[in-house]
Order: structure tokens, then sequence, then C-alpha cells
């Protein structure tokens, strides 16, 4: 049995044939820009399907970028695609004629990882993927936990410093102002860093060399990222924490230093003291994910 597996995202989508394996036997990408209509991604996915000869699939699981509702259908608002209450998955159905599901993009990874990444074999993780913004995913007893409303593990958006850093979402102080990728950059630049440095990558490589203010706001930066870490695992008594996303994998060695401060917290006398471990999937995780609950 074959599936069908979708990843869009604000910029690309990608997708692929996954057999039972986890392997992706087939995969092609392309680019979309924000305000692309549903019916024209799912139709260019047709047309690459028929001129690639991808092959057979009983089903499609899509992992997309924004809030999905719990029963796997609608995409209730995705800010990058500038999406509102869009029934993707019967678009899907119709153009592709096969049974499809949604799921979040970051919980999709979240399920790859646990599947068939760095938390395969784990009852329980928590998935933090540090991008542009943060978002996570959370697995328990083997179950994805996705709450009332479909829209769990908005982790980035959990408060860090009460009345902090003004946030996208219109609060002050979440974890993502101070550790999300865009933020890095707004935060170095604001403090006066160079407008030359325009990646959170170049930006950790000048806090490396001794700039004074990329030092300061990758300080604040590990300190987000190690205490959101730190009151995931105090709160769900995880046994793994998998860190991805582009920040996590072009910041090298910052997997590490994370790891290194959980580690400090949770001392060989605590007993849920998590491992922390980097992905191993990278760019797959969300396409594996999206295929996993369908396998």
């Amino acid at each position: 049995m074959s599936v069908l597996a979708i990843d869009i995202g604000g910029t690309k989508v990608r997708f692929g044939i996954v057999a039972h394996s986890g392997r992706i036997m087939h995969s092609a990408q392309f680019a979309v820009e924000s305000g692309a209509k549903p019916e024209a991604i799912i139709s260019r996915i047709a047309l690459g399907l028929k001129e690639g000869r991808f092959g057979g699939f009983t089903r499609i699981g899509i992992a997309c970028a924004g809030f999905v509702t719990g029963s796997g259908e609608i995409v209730v608002f995705s800010p990058n695609l500038n999406w509102r209450n869009v029934p993707l998955a019967r678009i899907a159905e119709k153009i592709l004629g096969r049974p499809a599901r949604i799921e979040n993009d970051v919980n999709a990874a979240a399920l790859g990882e646990h599947k068939f990444g760095a938390g395969k074999g784990a009852k329980d993780l928590v998935a933090l993927f540090v991008g542009t913004g943060i978002g996570g995913g959370i697995v328990s007893g083997g179950q994805l936990i996705r709450g009332a409303n479909g829209f769990s593990a908005e982790i980035g958006h959990t408060i860090f410093k009460p009345g902090g850093l003004r946030c996208a979402c219109g609060r002050r102080g979440c974890f993502e102002t101070y550790a999300g990728g865009k933020y890095i950059v707004r935060n170095f630049h604001r403090s006066g860093g160079s407008r030359s440095l325009k990646k959170p990558s170049e930006i950790y490589a000048a806090d490396k060399k001794g700039d004074p203010i990329a030092r300061q706001v990758w300080k604040d930066a590990l300190e987000a990222l190690s205490t959101l870490c730190i009151n995931l695992a105090a709160t769900l008594d995880t046994k793994v924490i998998v860190l991805g996303g582009g920040v996590i994998e072009n910041c090298q060695g910052l997997d590490k230093e994370i790891k290194r401060r959980v580690d400090g917290y949770f001392t060989r006398s605590w007993k849920n003291r998590p491992r922390v471990v980097k992905s191993l999937l990278g760019a797959d995780a969300a396409l594996l994910g999206a295929a996993s609950s369908l396998l």
C-alpha cells in the first residue's frame, strides 16, 4: 500500500509517493506564492503525477502550514497562503480521486520523526521546530495530541517574558519573538547589528566570532529555546525532545548547546530527564508524517 504525501508550505509544495516502509519512492516540488488557489495547487500536483509517471496510491496525506481542524478536513487559517476555511481534503479528493486527510505541517513532522526518525521506538516525544517561527508537535502514548480544536502545540506563542517583545500574533513576550528565525534577524538589526547579516546562521557565526550584538541576541535565543524545552519536558514527562527546522539545521552545534542546557537542568536525580536529539529526517519529516497515519 502506498500513499500520496503532500507538503504545502508557505513558499513551496512538495509531493511524493511513500511506501509502507517509509521510503519516498518518487518526489517533486514547485514554488507557490501567497494567495495561490488550493484548486490550482492540487491540479498542478495531478499534472505532475501524470507527467512523472509516479505510480498508484490508495490514500492522500497532506501536511499544510496553518491551523487545521481535528477532523483533518479543513484548513481554518493559513497566514502564509492567505487561506481561510478551505475544505482542502474535499478539493484533493475531487481532483485526485482518493480519500484525503490534512495535518498541520509541524504536527505531521512530529509524526514523521516518531514513526521513522529520531523518535522511532519512543511512545512519547515532543518535536520542536525552529524556522521562520517556532512550532511543535506532541506525541503521547504513540498518539498525536491535537487538542479540542486541532490547534495544540502552538508552543512558539506561549509566553517567555511577560510584557516583552511584540509578536505578530498580537501578544508580547512569546518564545517565538526571541528565538524564531525572523525575530533573531529583526532583534539583531534593531540592536544595531550589521544589515549585511540577513540569516540566523550568519548571526550565529558572528556570535562565535565575538560580535557583541550577535552574542546578546543568541544568548536570549538560547535561553528561550532551552527554557521552552525544559518547560515542555517538565509538563509532559516526555522521553524524547526532537529539535528540527531550518535554524537548527543551519546553525551547526546549536542543538548541542540546547541539549547541554537542558541536561544541566535535569540532574541525574531527576527521573524524567529527557533525551534531546536532532531531527533525522530534515526536510522529509512533514512529508513522511503526512503519510504515516495512513500507512
